[in-house]
């Protein structure tokens, strides 16, 4: 009885280690993500069991319920995916909103939001630092209201919107999305090949 006694003691004694074991190791595969709410700048954040992970609370569930936040991991075409802290749910490029598959991770993809391309008529979030080249309508919300850029119908004026703050693009016909620095190139390339065999004007905003 008294060996049993000391078992249990030892048992007991050995779940602490366990679980800083267990999250020592799921923080060395977890993604970081920014935050400037947060003490230390962010957390870390497990997708597949809805949890982040801050040095004051360990692993726990995110508490605040607000806009969708952009994480940078090898995963979906753009090397990260977005994150919304209510749903769970992960946004990519190819697959839109979707539950975590583990079995998507990709090895070696190199980390770049800026770079994917908008189906006719989709909509998505578009992060800050990015550059969106099409006629399109943005907004701060998912759900609107939507502010349209297409500054008017001649078909040889392209626009080109550079995104300060994240937000949400509507593409009626499609859309290019690419990094900002790249934007003398881009313009370059619309008065060449956009439009309708070059365009005769570029519209530049920024929002």
């Amino acid at each position: 009885m008294k060996r049993l006694f000391i078992l249990a003691i030892s048992l007991v004694a050995l779940v602490p280690s366990l679980i800083h074991t267990n999250a020592a190791n799921a923080l060395s595969d977890a993604p970081w993500v920014d935050d400037p709410s947060f003490a230390h700048g962010g957390f870390y954040l497990d997708p597949t069991n809805c949890q982040i992970w801050t040095p004051e609370d360990g692993w726990h569930r995110h508490q605040a319920s607000g806009d969708s936040m952009w994480v940078n991991y090898r995963y979906g075409p753009a090397g990260g995916f977005y994150w919304d802290p209510v749903s769970c749910q992960v946004w990519t490029s190819d697959a839109g909103w979707h539950t975590f598959n583990p079995a998507g991770i990709w090895p070696d993809k190199p980390a770049d939001p800026c770079s994917m391309q908008l189906a006719a008529g989709a909509t998505a979030p578009v992060a800050a630092g990015c550059m969106v080249t099409g006629d399109v309508k943005v907004s701060y919300n998912s759900n609107g209201p939507w502010e349209d850029l297409s500054y008017d119908k001649d078909p040889k004026t392209g626009t080109l919107v550079l995104v300060d703050h994240a937000l949400w693009v509507q593409a009626p016909h499609g859309a290019s999305v690419q990094n900002a620095d790249q934007l003398k190139s881009a313009v370059e390339q619309m008065y060449k090949n956009g439009c309708e065999n070059g365009c005769s004007w570029v519209n530049v905003t920024v929002r």
